[in-house]
């Protein structure tokens, strides 16, 4: 099979189980896939507090990540074969930094969107209407 077919394949695969999904939005895994991660707007906050909350937010898995970056250090200090260990170094060395890399690029991007807003606007209010929370 060509690359192209395989890139096709694969992304049938995505749209299918992502309507899939969309047709069963109570079920375990839909609710999984389409649940809201992360602070959620009160009414009547602005924009900027806002952002600065999803920085803290990334900030703390940020945290997290260097803490369990850290056990990993430890755990090859005391055994030190780990590092022939493809499972260990794929998450280490791969996984880890990906995720860390990311928590920060989400805070970075947080703090300058909250500057933007406080400083330059609009800073709008997020309001309750009948469907749900709006800016």
């Amino acid at each position: 099979m060509s690359f192209y077919a395989k890139l096709a394949a694969f992304w049938i695969a995505v749209y299918a189980a992502l309507w899939l999904l969309s047709r069963f939005p109570n079920s375990a895994v839909g609710r999984l896939a389409f649940s809201w991660y992360g602070p959620a707007p009160a009414v009547g906050e602005a924009k900027s507090r806002y952002l600065w909350r999803w920085a803290v937010y990334a900030v703390s898995w940020l945290a997290q990540i260097l803490v369990v970056f850290a056990v990993g250090v430890l755990l090859l200090w005391w055994w030190p074969w780990l590092e022939q260990e493809m499972v260990f170094m794929a998450f280490w060395s791969f996984a880890l930094p990906l995720l860390a890399g990311t928590a920060l690029l989400g805070a970075v991007l947080a703090v300058l969107g909250a500057l933007k807003a406080s400083l330059f606007g609009p800073n709008p209010v997020f309001t309750a209407d009948e469907q749900g929370i709006s800016v």
